[in-house]
């Protein structure tokens, strides 16, 4: 439901991608957890305080969606010439989404995030897509490395399933909620929210380590 009412609002086509995003993070987010398992709490909260303040302003170096249109028009082939085949760009962007997966399979397992912190981000800055469609797609994207961290983090004695039973169910309102909300946010305000709380989260990270 809440990447139906995110994704199809937003245009959400990076669906049949996400499989191999799913793959590469469930490959990674055993290494980010037992990772996270050799870390200090101090030390691991300083190293996401400043994972988030770096990540902060990488959405507002992106162009506009009017600039990227522009660029794709001003770059598209002349009456005649030759067209790019298409499973030579499918293989650029699978390549681009199996690296963008392997990194946010990490980051899941090492800080318990992923899918807004990176995933996002990535997606908004290295594609052409919305911010409304990175944000549904990261949302499909994470299901699977973030039950494979979760058991890596279990069978480590890090997971309390009497807390994560109910987080879970929070979770799953809060974030049908959000999606509602967020779908009626225009996109440059959106990505200047998103900006904000990664700086603030990131800050106080920071804070707390020091």
């Amino acid at each position: 439901m809440v990447i139906q009412k995110v994704g199809i609002q937003a245009n959400l086509n990076l669906l049949s991608k996400t499989p191999f995003t799913h793959t590469q993070g469930m490959l990674t987010a055993p290494l980010g957890a037992r990772f996270a398992h050799s870390l200090n709490s101090a030390r691991l909260g300083l190293c996401m305080g400043v994972m988030q303040l770096a990540i902060a302003p990488l959405l507002q170096l992106r162009p506009s969606r009017d600039e990227i249109a522009s660029q794709k028009e001003a770059k598209s082939p002349a009456a005649g010439s030759t067209l790019r085949p298409e499973n030579v760009v499918d293989l650029v962007y699978l390549a681009k989404m199996g690296a963008v997966g392997c990194f946010s399979g990490f980051m899941a397992g090492l800080f318990g995030i992923g899918g807004g912190a990176v995933v996002v981000p990535a997606i908004a800055y290295l594609t052409d897509h919305s911010h409304h469609t990175a944000i549904g797609t990261s949302l499909a994207s994470m299901v699977l490395p973030s039950a494979v961290g979760s058991v890596t983090h279990y069978r480590l004695g890090n997971l309390i399933p009497s807390a994560a039973i109910p987080l879970a169910m929070g979770t799953a309102a809060g974030a049908a909620v959000g999606a509602q909300i967020v779908s009626t946010i225009p996109e440059e305000p959106l990505k200047w929210i998103f900006s904000a709380f990664m700086l603030f989260l990131g800050s106080k990270a920071v804070i707390k380590a020091i």
